[in-house]
C-alpha cells in the first residue's frame, strides 16, 4: 500500500547532516510516510550513514553518474509513491514533531490547497539565529491564502523557503516539475505555477530548520557559476509574469512592472558604481525589456519606472560604496525631480553630518538598532510569556 507522504531528501556530500535530517522525520507523530534518500553520487560516506537506519520506510537511491540537483529532485519526485511530497535537503531538518500531522490534516480537509508551508528557523553553527519566510500580511496567524496572493508575492521574490513545504504530488505531475534552465530559481517558479491553480496553506509557527553553512548550494553556485547565478532572478520574474498572463490572472501587471524595474535598476547601478561584470549597460537593458515585454507600451512603462527612481537609487549606490561626492550630486538631483521625497532628503542630511564630523551614520544606526534589539529581546519575551500565562487561559 502506498504511503500518504513521501519525503525526498536530495543529498550531495552532506552525509554529516543527513542523520539529523532523517531522525527529525522519524520523530514525527504522523507515521504514514516513506523517506527517499537521493544520493547524487556523493564522494563522502552518505551510503554508510543511510545504511545505519534500519527502518523499512527508508529507501536509499544512488545516482551513477551525478545528475545535478535539478534532475535529482525530479527523479526523486518521479519515484515518490505518496499522495503528498516533502522535498527537504539533507542539511535541513524538521523542528516540530507534529508539523507533518498539521500539514496532512490541512491538505486532507482542503482539496483546493495545493501545498502548505511555514516560516523557517535559521540554524547557524548549531544555534537558532532568527526566522525567515514569514509572509508579511499573515505573520501572526494560520490561514489559507489565495493562490493569486502568492503569485503577487512571487512577483517580488521567492515567497517560500523550499524545505518548509509539503506539496500534493499532482502539482508536480499535472503542472510542472523543476526546470533545468533555472537551477537557482526553479522552486520560485514552481510556487507561483502551483498557486495559479491552487490556494496555499500557511502555518505561522516556524516548524522547520533551514541550515546556513559555507557549503550551501546557493553559495556554491554563486562562487562556481556566477554568470548563471546572477541571471536567474530576471529569468524567473519574466517567466512567472508570462505564465500569469497566459493563465488570465488580472491585476498583477503593476507588481511585475515594479519588480522588473527594480531588478534591472540594481544591475545597472552595480555596473555604473562598481564596474560589475554581471550587470547591464543601458542599451542591453533596454533591448532585453523590449524583447520580453508584451508590447511597446509595457516596455515604456518599465523603463519609466526605472528612470523615476534612478537618481535616488544611484545616489544610495554611490553612498554605500563610499563615493560621497557623487552620492551628494545624485541626492540633490533626486530632490530636484521629487522635492517631497523623504529618503533622499534624509540621506543628504546624513551625508552632510558625515562630512562635518567624519562619522558614518548608516553603520552607526544599524549598530544601535542591533544593540537595542539584543538588549530588549529578553524582557519582551518575558512580557509575552506573562501575557499568555494570564490572559490565554
Amino acid at each position: 500500500m502506498a504511503p500518504k507522504v513521501s519525503f525526498v531528501i536530495p543529498c550531495y556530500n552532506l552525509a554529516h547532516f543527513l542523520g539529523e535530517c532523517v531522525n527529525s522525520i522519524l520523530a514525527q507523530t504522523f507515521a504514514d510516510f516513506e523517506v527517499l534518500i537521493m544520493d547524487d553520487c556523493s564522494p563522502d560516506d552518505t551510503a554508510e550513514v543511510a545504511a545505519r537506519f534500519k527502518d523499512p520506510r527508508i529507501i536509499y537511491q544512488r545516482n551513477e553518474p551525478n545528475l545535478g540537483h535539478i534532475r535529482n529532485y525530479n527523479k526523486g519526485i518521479a519515484l515518490a509513491g505518496g499522495q503528498y511530497i516533502w522535498l527537504i535537503s539533507a542539511d535541513d531538518c524538521l523542528r516540530s514533531h507534529n508539523v507533518l500531522q498539521k500539514y496532512v490534516e490541512l491538505l486532507d480537509k482542503n482539496p483546493q490547497v495545493g501545498y502548505v508551508f511555514c516560516p523557517a528557523m535559521i540554524l547557524r553553527d548549531g544555534k537558532e539565529a532568527g526566522v525567515e519566510g514569514i509572509l508579511r500580511w499573515h505573520r501572526k496567524r494560520d490561514c489559507i491564502i489565495s493562490g493569486r496572493e502568492i503569485v503577487r508575492y512571487a512577483a517580488y521574490g521567492c515567497p517560500i523557503l523550499s524545505p518548509t513545504a509539503l506539496v500534493r504530488k499532482e502539482c508536480y505531475t499535472r503542472i510542472s516539475t523543476f526546470l533545468e534552465n533555472q537551477p537557482r530559481t526553479s522552486d520560485w517558479y514552481l510556487w507561483a505555477m502551483f498557486a495559479l491553480k491552487y490556494d496555499v496553506g500557511y502555518f505561522a509557527e516556524p516548524m522547520v530548520y533551514y541550515r546556513e553553512h559555507t557549503t550551501n548550494m546557493e553559495l556554491t553556485m554563486k562562487a562556481e557559476q556566477p554568470a548563471i547565478f546572477h541571471e536567474q532572478e530576471l529569468l524567473a520574474i519574466w517567466t512567472i509574469k508570462s505564465e500569469t498572463e497566459k493563465a488570465g490572472i488580472q491585476g498583477l501587471s503593476q507588481d511585475f512592472h515594479r519588480s522588473i524595474a527594480d531588478a534591472y535598476a540594481k544591475k545597472l547601478i552595480r555596473t555604473e558604481v562598481e564596474g560589475w561584470h554581471y550587470g547591464r549597460t543601458w542599451d542591453a537593458a533596454i533591448q532585453e525589456i523590449k524583447e520580453n515585454a508584451i508590447n511597446s507600451e509595457e516596455a515604456e512603462e518599465i523603463l519609466r519606472l526605472i528612470h523615476i527612481g534612478w537618481p535616488g537609487k544611484l545616489a544610495i549606490g554611490y553612498y554605500k560604496s563610499g563615493q560621497i561626492v557623487k552620492a551628494t550630486e545624485n541626492f540633490r538631483l533626486a530632490l530636484a525631480l521629487q522635492p517631497l521625497a523623504i529618503k533622499p532628503r534624509v540621506y543628504l542630511a546624513m551625508v552632510r553630518f558625515e562630512q562635518l564630523f567624519g562619522i558614518r551614520m548608516v553603520p552607526l544606526i544599524r549598530s544601535l538598532i542591533k544593540t537595542a534589539a539584543s538588549t530588549l529581546r529578553w524582557p519582551i519575551r518575558q512580557s509575552l510569556a506573562l501575557w499568555h500565562f494570564y490572559f490565554d487561559k
